[in-house]
């Protein structure tokens, strides 16, 4: 039965680790269980599984104790093996059902959750689902319950049983204690009484009161037997006695044989070692003469090696520091040249970057100068719109008034145009007279309009003057190389 329980221990926790992965979800759900029932329910596994494991070191003593078939049978208690051997048959085959049953009740147990498991896997909660998965949930923990309730019951009739075998060796032991205690007082009892009495007769009278239980028939026979068991004790004493002369009488004969055997080899082996060693310190001599000799070729070998060895050293380290060197210098040059190429390229660039600064202050430059002309031109042409607009509406008004005077006056007064800008005939007459080294200065007079637009195109002319003076001293600090460069630009 034990065995059964703990061979389905396994799958029994299988399941109680389905039930709480199933449980898990199901707690989140509005109809789970309450938390301390769920404690209250590992707590109960878990004492489930110590008692489990408690009953499983007891079937592992009992099965160590199972060599005691072996050894009634070798000491011929063929009785009590046989009803050992039924006893442990009928409760193997007991063990078997209740394993049978056990393993379909947790088969059960799985498929019901398994079922409730798949119910839960992408479904919506409705009623109809709640309602189905409380079915089964109730199923697994009645399943769970009544395996438990079963397996308690089974624990307590064995633990009952358990106990009551146990009371009932502890009283076999002791009897067979008591036993044991008998049959030695018997034992040292009778031969003290023989012996107190020197084997005279009057001694039955007195074992017969310390030994109830025998007849002076059973006494008498064991002193009988007493008497015989001394006899062939003695007889077995002079037998070891006799044994143990004769193999000392055979071990002083074989010791002075072997004495006059090895005094004899000695003596051949000493004559033997004298020649041995004469013979051996010739050879010693010899070869020490030899190894001299060859220690002594051996070393001049090595020395000449050695000499040579160092100076093929000396050599390779003339070479290696040669190639060392030679490394070193083309490392270096490496180094200067990789140095120069880099300052190279920096001063490269660093003239692009000038050059290319230069470039953009010229077209800057370039670009304010052709703005400047384009502004100043643009102010000059407004100048001379504004000019032109002014003597057009000058010349209107003229008209406008010219139309009024007219309308009041006579109407046949001609009026030449161009009149303001004809020079008169004094001035033509001057005129005549300079020649091409004139004497002097000569002062002109304009009209108006005249000294109008010479004073607008002299002050653009100043204008234009000042800033090209200005600009090109600007460029001349920007670009001090000149521009030669600018100019082949462009």
């Amino acid at each position: 039965m034990n065995v059964c329980i703990l061979f389905s221990l396994n799958e029994f926790e299988q399941g109680e680790g389905d039930c709480s992965s199933v449980q898990q979800p199901y707690r989140s759900s509005p109809v789970s269980s309450n938390v301390v029932d769920h404690r209250l329910a590992r707590q109960k596994a878990a004492q489930f599984l110590r008692e489990a494991e408690k009953n499983r070191r007891q079937i592992e003593k009992l099965e160590k104790e199972r060599t005691l078939f072996a050894l009634c049978k070798k000491n011929g208690w063929r009785d009590v093996s046989g009803e050992l051997e039924d006893y442990e048959k009928g409760l193997g085959e007991e063990r078997n059902g209740d394993k049978t049953n056990l393993q379909k009740q947790l088969v059960k147990i799985h498929s019901g959750v398994r079922k409730f498991q798949r119910q839960l896997t992408d479904v919506k909660p409705t009623p109809e689902l709640i309602d189905r998965l409380k079915e089964i949930m109730s199923e697994v923990e009645i399943s769970i319950t009544t395996l438990k309730e079963k397996q308690r019951s089974c624990f307590e009739e064995l633990l009952k049983e358990e106990r009551t075998c146990r009371q009932e060796i502890t009283a076999y032991e002791k009897k067979i204690e008591n036993w044991t205690l008998v049959t030695e007082t018997k034992e040292s009892t009778a031969p003290k009484i023989w012996t107190k009495h020197s084997g005279q007769p009057v001694y039955r009278k007195e074992a017969k009161l310390y030994l109830p239980g025998k007849t002076l028939e059973e006494i008498e026979q064991h002193e009988n037997w007493h008497q015989e068991l001394i006899f062939l004790q003695g007889r077995k004493k002079e037998a070891i006695q006799r044994w143990k002369a004769s193999k000392n009488r055979e071990r002083q004969v074989r010791i002075h044989k072997q004495e006059e055997v090895v005094e004899r080899r000695e003596k051949e082996a000493k004559s033997k070692a004298q020649q041995q060693r004469t013979e051996e310190e010739r050879r010693e001599a010899a070869q020490r003469l030899r190894e001299w000799r060859e220690e002594r070729r051996r070393k001049e070998q090595q020395e000449e090696e050695q000499r040579l060895a160092e100076e093929i050293q000396k050599r390779r380290q003339a070479k290696e520091e040669r190639r060392r060197q030679l490394d070193v210098k083309l490392s270096i040059e490496e180094q200067l040249r990789q140095k120069r190429e880099e300052e190279q390229e920096l001063e490269r660039k660093r003239q692009e970057e000038i050059q290319r600064e230069m470039d953009e202050r010229r077209r800057e430059a370039a670009k304010g100068i052709k703005h400047f002309n384009e502004r100043d031109l643009h102010r000059v042409e407004t100048k001379l719109q504004e000019k032109q607009l002014r003597e057009k509406e000058e010349e209107e008004r003229q008209t406008r008034i010219a139309a009024k005077l007219k309308e009041k006056g006579d109407g046949h007064i001609g009026r030449d145009p161009v009149r303001l800008t004809r020079p008169t005939k004094g001035w033509e007459e001057r005129m005549k007279h300079i020649g091409p080294s004139g004497s002097g200065p000569v002062l002109q007079t304009f009209h108006r309009s005249d000294r109008l637009f010479f004073l607008t195109f002299v002050w653009v002319k100043i204008l234009n003057l000042r800033l090209t003076k200005i600009f090109s001293h600007f460029i001349a600090e920007l670009f001090p190389l000149g521009d030669k460069a600018y100019d082949e630009q462009q």
